[in-house]
């Protein structure tokens, strides 16, 4: 990233001069100094040979994708100590697609309420007796993009399976595999969050503007908000597979930092990216063809289970690499085009002018270029993959 920065950034900066905030810009600035002589550096010794090693000092701006490392993992240690020997859930709380386009023009106070709401949902349907009749203690991790790193604000909340009861005296326990119902959480975060997003906004602390600039009036925004009223809010709560260490080891990626590593700019460092990709695409249906041979060899399957298996590989494989693995197509000497075997065989003479051109330039493709010995006439017929 800091590399794009530095090639790109001054022209990027000038076209939309104006445009940009102050704090983007100080990110931008610290990223393109990070572990340079911009922001100096120290000596590292060797004891054993002495031989050093001069190393630049780190920006530590938690937008930079090589800093922050140290406080990750310091974070998920201290996460990791306050877990209980209890089973706990992973709880997610998302924004509907309207309100997140109000949250990307209302960031502080949109996100603000996602984290307030989506816990006092929570405690509040917890300490009902009806539910569960407990006070439960939860950790809250703000996420604004999906896995395709586009706006996607949403809440995840690590919540332990139980809570202490109301004396304080003894350990109320939910169900092994149910916490507590997604439906009530989902109605309740709809309607404090939209209670206080109105308020927020009665109390003119939002701002719209561009596509949104409608919202400003309090009609549409009412409008804007009766629509919300009427739909599902999802709300998802799961125990996890890899248990509560997992989803902290998860989350803690992302405390820190933000969703852009450099692991994904491979577009810019790497031009022939397209080739490169063509190349692990092949690697990969060599790979199912290992694969195909070890499900046919295999001791214990039973015929029906590697058919289904093979033939599942075999699709994917056509898919991915049509002209070496897609279906291929049988031509008569009799001037029949059919299937493999001859099933559905079909007269050239039904096909389009469009359809020979076509057939005639793919065997071109697929024939040899010099001469070959002329094949027996018992021979059966050729075979021109498709």
């Amino acid at each position: 990233m800091a590399d794009i920065f530095r090639h790109r950034g001054p022209a990027w900066r000038a076209s939309h001069a104006g445009h940009v905030s102050l704090g983007q810009l100080k990110v931008m600035s610290a990223i393109e100094r990070c572990r340079t002589a911009a922001l100096g550096g120290h000596v590292e010794r060797c004891q054993a040979c002495a031989h050093r090693r001069i190393c630049y000092n780190s920006c530590r701006n938690r937008h930079c994708p090589k800093c922050q490392a140290a406080a990750a993992k310091e974070w998920l240690a201290d996460r990791q100590a306050e877990l209980l020997p209890v089973p706990y859930f992973h709880v997610v709380f998302t924004l509907p697609g309207p309100i997140a386009d109000i949250a990307y023009q209302n960031q502080a106070v949109v996100y603000d309420l996602l984290l307030k709401v989506s816990a006092e949902t929570l405690i509040t349907i917890a300490a009902d007796p009806k539910h569960l009749g407990a006070r439960i203690g939860l950790t809250v991790v703000l996420h604004t993009w999906g896995s395709a790193l586009t706006h996607h604000p949403h809440a995840h909340i690590i919540v332990a399976g139980g809570g202490v009861s109301p004396d304080g005296k003894s350990w109320i326990a939910c169900r092994p595999s149910f916490f507590l119902s997604v439906r009530v959480l989902s109605r309740l975060f709809r309607r404090l969050f939209l209670e206080r997003l109105t308020a927020a906004y009665q109390a003119g602390r939002l701002e719209f503007f561009a596509g949104q600039a409608a919202l400003a009036e309090p009609a549409a925004f009412q409008a804007r908000l009766a629509a919300l009223r009427k739909v599902e809010w999802v709300v998802y709560a799961k125990r996890p597979f890899g248990g509560p260490d997992a989803v902290l080891a998860y989350l803690s990626r992302y405390t820190h930092r933000i969703a852009i590593a450099n692991s994904r700019l491979v577009a810019f460092l790497y031009p022939e990216f397209a080739t490169a990709y063509q190349r692990v695409r092949a690697a990969a249906v060599e790979a199912w063809v290992d694969d195909i041979i070890v499900i046919v060899d295999h001791p214990t399957l039973d015929s029906l289970d590697k058919r289904v298996r093979v033939d599942a590989r075999r699709w994917i494989m056509s898919k991915v690499a049509p002209a070496r693995y897609g279906d291929k197509v049988i031509l008569g000497s009799d001037g029949s085009l059919g299937g493999l075997g001859g099933a559905g065989a079909v007269s050239l003479s039904d096909l389009s002018d469009e359809q020979l051109a076509a057939l005639e330039q793919l065997a071109a493709l697929r024939l040899p270029a010099e001469p070959v010995e002329e094949a027996d006439e018992t021979e059966p017929a050729s075979t021109i993959e498709g």
